[in-house]
């Protein structure tokens, strides 16, 4: 059920900002001008026939083996007949071998199959796939297989030039040149977005030993044209999609931005991101008006109230009626109630319009020449929506009534009481303070009705 209420209302506040607690484990691909040492099971991004595998420094001798097996830490997802191994011998130039089918975690291939090959070398052994869009594989091994049935296992690495990113959480990246480039990837190995605000935290092992950078895919539109970090940090951070971004970002790069000192090792620990809620901030009045670009729910903050507001039928007063669900779409104006301090809201996909909600949010500054612009004000110790005057000037992002009214002021009041819904518009600690009944304060009261102290007062 929703409130109508009587309130007390001070100055506009802006709004602050509050990490949050929570920290999502990113991984890095490495790619162009980039390479890294793999001792184990390794994940991969491979392009359409790009290749990983197992390049031998002396080529082995075909007649000595039987088979070759491929291991997969994670079921092969690629459609069936989409993938297959590789063979590359000392007159093959390279052979599709043995195609896979998906679901698989563990796949072998008879040497004895290639009919056609008269190679009597192996120099590699390599995985490829022809989908056309890149792939995540997470290789847990290759194994060749004697003939006397002896195993010898071997990790896999790039085999291609190009097409391939050796996936990593932690660990050392040799940058070859200026600009080599690493993409930022999500748990799932998939490029990282970032349509809400977050703040990125890279750490190193070791002092980095030339400059490097963070990179989006565009413009400072989605946050920032690029981030520097000079060598000899051992940590950075950084926050991109804040409030008035108007692009959301759908790459993120660490790139070597050094001229010189090559080749370079930056020895990464680890690298996060935080979803950084947004924060509303309420003075020591206890009441603020709010918006934000995002959608927010405000629900966790208990000590915190929400209200829409609406000018009465009269145009004299503004009706402020509770948002119960706490949450409030993007670009919507509302009124805050608490106690003095930051309340932080999490972004959410979406969040239902608000009815009867007639604050409108300032897409540009504004001033008042259009003289019917009613702003949250405090002035002579009372509260209430004041008309902006023709020098006056409302900053972009802050909310305001469009009113036409030839009041000076619109109280904040309450449909409750019959004559002007006038209740509770003493701030502070100021007594014996007479209002007539369009809210303007009175030094010398004569007879009439008036508000004193939040009650009517008749003098005679």
């Amino acid at each position: 059920m929703k409130k109508n209420l009587l309130l007390t209302l001070a100055m506009l506040f802006m709004v602050g900002a509050s990490w949050a607690v929570d920290a999502e484990s990113l991984k890095i691909g490495i790619g162009y001008n980039a390479s890294t040492t793999i001792s184990g099971p390794a994940s991969f991004v491979i392009s359409t026939y790009a290749e990983v595998g197992i390049e031998f420094d002396t080529p082995l001798t075909l007649s000595d083996y039987s088979k070759a097996r491929i291991t997969f830490s994670e079921a092969l997802e690629i459609p069936a007949w989409g993938s297959g191994i590789k063979f590359y011998g000392d007159v093959s130039n390279g052979k599709w071998w043995q195609s896979l089918d998906t679901g698989g975690t563990s796949y072998e291939a008879e040497f004895s199959s290639m009919s056609d090959i008269t190679d009597t070398q192996i120099k590699a052994i390599t995985f490829t796939h022809s989908q056309e869009t890149a792939q995540v594989v997470h290789i847990e091994k290759i194994t060749l297989i004697k003939t006397d049935n002896t195993e010898i296992d071997y990790y896999a690495s790039p085999y291609t030039s190009w097409g391939v990113k050796t996936i990593i959480s932690s660990g050392d990246i040799t940058f070859k040149a200026q600009y080599g480039t690493c993409e930022i990837l999500d748990k799932d190995c998939n490029s990282v977005t970032s349509d809400i605000p977050y703040k990125y935290t890279i750490t190193f092992s070791e002092v980095t030993p030339i400059s490097t950078m963070f990179e989006p895919d565009n413009s400072s539109n989605s946050g920032f044209d690029w981030k520097n970090i000079a060598a000899g940090e051992t940590s950075y951070s950084f926050i991109v999609n804040r409030d008035g971004y108007t692009q959301d970002m759908a790459y993120l790069y660490f790139k070597s931005a050094a001229e010189s000192g090559y080749p370079a090792t930056i020895k990464v620990t680890s690298i996060v991101r935080e979803e950084l809620p947004i924060s509303a901030t309420i003075g020591s009045a206890g009441y603020a008006t709010f918006s934000s670009n995002y959608n927010l729910d405000f629900s966790a903050e208990d000590g915190l109230t929400i209200y829409t507001a609406k000018v009465n039928d009269t145009n004299t007063a503004v009706i402020l009626t509770e948002v119960e669900s706490k949450e409030v779409p993007a670009n919507t104006a509302v009124v805050l109630q608490g106690g003095e301090g930051d309340y932080s809201g999490k972004v959410i996909a979406s969040a239902d319009a608000l009815s009867d909600n007639e604050l409108q949010v300032a897409a540009t500054e504004m001033d008042g020449s259009a003289g019917n612009i009613y702003v949250l004000a405090e002035k002579d110790s009372q509260v209430g929506f004041y008309k902006l005057s023709s020098s006056g000037t409302l900053d972009a992002g802050k909310g305001y009534l469009l009113v036409s009214s030839d009041s000076r002021v619109l109280v904040i009041g309450g449909e409750d009481d019959g004559t002007t819904g006038i209740k509770n518009i003493k701030v502070g600690s100021e007594d014996n303070v007479y209002y007539n009944l369009q809210g303007q304060r009175v030094l010398y009261p004569t007879k009439g009705l008036y508000i004193v102290n939040g009650k009517k007062v008749i003098l005679k």
